[in-house]
């Protein structure tokens, strides 16, 4: 498992400060976010929540270049419980979407997997690393059995509600209320994660 280190006041750097601590300002993930790793790309504020070991996400509250792009994916996909496969009811296996690569592009797209997808919306921007399957099955979309090199050894210890449609009434209150702290709130209303951790976590193997 990677090795993370909290900076503080990051977003109030200069550029160089940025690269002499190894960050960039760059594309926005999805909630806005700016930070991130000049070799990896990943998301800094993305990776804090991944290394936090809670999963979920509310497609009203995120940033605008990617909310109607993963509310058509959700579309796609067969949606079970939490200890359940999730399937695609497409024969595509990846999409174009906004990433790291959009800084440098004037289409600000990327063909990037659906599982990675996935993961990202539900954990967390995780650049040019690669997302496997912990669950066995090369064609399941559930994030709870997706992992990245920052979480691959663990299965979430709590999850948020994950919210897969757009409501007019959240997009009205992120207007007047910081979206950090409506995030906040949410955060602090989680369930405790209902899948069965085995003796034994599966190994991870890289296959993207």
């Amino acid at each position: 498992m990677k090795t993370f280190k909290n900076v503080s006041n990051l977003n109030e750097m200069t550029p160089k400060e940025l690269d002499k601590h190894g960050f960039y300002r760059g594309f926005p993930c999805l909630h806005g976010h700016v930070i991130r790793d000049k070799k990896e790309h990943w998301c800094y504020h993305c990776i804090k929540k991944i290394r936090s070991n809670v999963c979920g996400f509310d497609i009203s509250y995120l940033d605008a270049l990617y909310r109607s792009k993963y509310e058509q994916l959700f579309s796609l996909i067969q949606v079970g419980s939490f200890k359940e496969h999730w399937y695609l009811n497409t024969d595509k296996k990846r999409l174009t979407f906004p990433s790291h690569r959009s800084f440098n592009s004037s289409k600000q797209c990327d063909n990037i997997s659906i599982h990675k997808l996935m993961y990202q919306l539900a954990w967390g921007d995780v650049g040019n690393l690669t997302v496997t399957r912990i669950c066995g099955d090369k064609n399941c979309m559930n994030p709870l059995h997706l992992a990245s090199p920052w979480n691959r050894f663990a299965y979430p210890k709590e999850i948020h509600p994950m919210e897969a449609q757009i409501k007019p009434e959240k997009l009205l209150q992120s207007f007047y209320v910081p979206k950090e702290l409506i995030l906040e709130s949410q955060y602090k209303n989680t369930i405790q994660h209902p899948l069965e951790v085995p003796e034994e976590l599966p190994a991870y193997h890289q296959d993207e």
